[in-house]
């Protein structure tokens, strides 16, 4: 089954998202997903990506389901929808935590390189001074 979205209309905080089904039947089947923008909000699904997760609401019940189209006419999300969104953001949340974070190399200069850093003592900065044996340094 192909899905083409065909805009969306706003009442208020209900966004209505609309979807044309083109199958091998001549006719076209409208179906309407109505979602509160808060609840968008709270699951953390920018506005502008309300279209593609309702479109992968339909093509996963066309697949799923042998009737899951038809409660999706005229439907409205709920919680519930989401659970496999945050399933997925767990997986990934999981996944990046068990890879090894990149290190980069430190590399010496090369010998044709003219840094030169010197000895320890000439790095240290002007007012401090280093400890001979048997002399203790004074705080100033």
């Amino acid at each position: 089954m192909n899905f083409a979205y065909d805009g969306f209309t706003q009442e208020e905080n209900q966004r209505c998202f609309l979807f044309r089904c083109t199958d091998e039947r001549p006719s076209v089947t409208i179906f309407s997903i109505q979602v509160d923008l808060k609840l968008l909000l709270e699951h953390k699904v920018p506005i502008q990506s309300g279209p593609m997760f309702c479109l992968k609401l339909l093509t996963d019940a066309s697949r799923l389901e042998p009737n899951g189209l038809d409660r999706l006419h005229s439907y409205t999300l709920v919680a519930a929808d989401f659970k496999e969104l945050h399933t997925e953001r767990q997986r990934e949340a999981e996944q990046k935590l068990s890879k090894k974070p990149h290190r980069h190399p430190v590399r010496k200069p090369s010998q044709m390189s003219n840094l030169h850093l010197g000895p320890v003592s000439s790095r240290l900065p002007a007012n401090t001074h280093t400890e001979e044996p048997g002399q203790r340094i004074l705080a100033r």
